[in-house]
């Protein structure tokens, strides 16, 4: 192949140049006696050459980029799978909370250390809620319930006796718990820096067959069942004032139920044993459903939702898939990154990082993904 013919066939057919342009480079490539003839093009031949190559570059690296801000794989050594599953994530401190039978421990992801930050005095108590300021929990000790608060700063502990607390909620300083230890069932927010002395009653009830509750982000939405009649009550943390009450529930039976921004989430349990997903506005009442594969778990962040999806082989093999809620409709987000074994108990921390448990039983144990979106 001569030159000429190696040019024609090297470059863009929409580029020309001159005789006197062709005749140049001809000869500076003989002296060289070598084929690189792209050194010698003309400005225009490597500017073109150039986007193209950028273009290129570009659409491959869109292509290729993680739909996530960052995933972490943490794995906590010598704990069970069974004590990660309600573990905590801490943003703030980049640690996980978790309880074994005699305590409740700290693992810091960045130093890879564990350390216990507490005692319990019956075995296997797992009702607890962390932040990076307290760590609170039930226990049972001398033959009385207590309520238990460490204060993660100054570590001092308090224990208030008589108080059997269920479906704690903390946020910041601010403590929502019910107190089943009496044959009413009542409801309450404590401020946690000033302890008992401010304790809110929002509400109780004398009869019901089944209650719930939950508050975040200032609201607490609280679901009473009594003869086939389901109400939701919806309060204000700081002040106590009823803001909401709603009774034309599609379900009365319920698996879970959140507060999420201007919303109440509810996990409504059908007759067919299927789970349906669905949804209060705090402000005009207002329901509505969502559409959602079949599924066995939910947990929600603003407008993400990640769901225990129901494959063809049955509950057992769930695997956590994450959505947008967009239009009352779950919209699939993005797959994971490819894990070994499958995702189970998806909870969502306070700055919107998903985290999950990998049953992995290979490689030093399960693993824990934080998985930002």
């Amino acid at each position: 192949m001569d030159l000429k013919q190696l040019l024609n066939e090297t470059l863009p057919k929409d580029i020309s140049f001159s005789e006197r342009e062709q005749q140049l480079v001809r000869e500076r490539v003989r002296k060289k006696k070598t084929p690189a003839t792209l050194k010698f093009l003309p400005l225009a031949a490597l500017l073109f050459i150039g986007v193209i190559g950028y273009a290129l570059f570009t659409s491959f690296t869109e292509s290729t980029a993680s739909p996530f801000t960052s995933h972490e794989e943490v794995i906590v050594p010598d704990t069970y799978q069974s004590a990660l599953h309600w573990s905590v994530y801490v943003p703030e401190t980049h640690e996980l909370i978790f309880a074994k039978e005699d305590g409740a421990y700290s693992y810091s992801i960045d130093e890879k250390f564990t350390e216990k930050i507490a005692n319990f005095a019956s075995l296997g108590q797992f009702n607890f809620v962390a932040n990076d300021k307290w760590f609170v929990w039930g226990d049972f000790d001398n033959e009385d319930y207590t309520l238990n608060i460490l204060n993660r700063n100054n570590r001092e502990l308090t224990v208030i006796p008589s108080i059997n607390p269920i479906e704690l909620t903390l946020e910041g300083n601010s403590l929502f718990y019910s107190n089943f230890y009496t044959n009413d069932h009542h409801y309450y927010v404590m401020d946690l820096k000033s302890q008992k002395s401010e304790n809110i009653l929002l509400h109780t009830s004398q009869e019901f067959d089944s209650m719930r509750g939950h508050a975040q982000d200032g609201k607490a939405a609280i679901m009473e069942v009594f003869e086939g009649i389901a109400i939701v009550s919806i309060y204000d943390t700081l002040t106590g004032k009823l803001i909401q009450q709603q009774s034309n529930l599609p379900y009365t039976s319920l698996y879970n139920m959140y507060v999420v921004e201007d919303r109440v989430y509810f996990d409504f349990a059908t007759e067919e044993g299927r789970l349906e997903l669905g949804y209060m506005d705090i402000q005009t009442g207002a329901f509505q459903m969502i559409e959602t594969p079949e599924y066995s778990y939910s947990a929600i962040h603003g407008n993400y939702l990640a769901l225990s999806v129901v494959d063809r082989w049955g509950e057992d093999t769930d695997d956590v898939e994450l959505f947008t809620i967009e239009n009352n409709k779950a919209v699939p987000f993005s797959d994971f990154p490819k894990v070994k074994g499958r995702l189970v108990t998806p909870q969502f921390a306070p700055d919107g990082t998903l985290q999950m448990v990998e049953e992995n039983y290979f490689d030093g144990g399960p693993t824990i993904h934080l998985i930002k979106p």
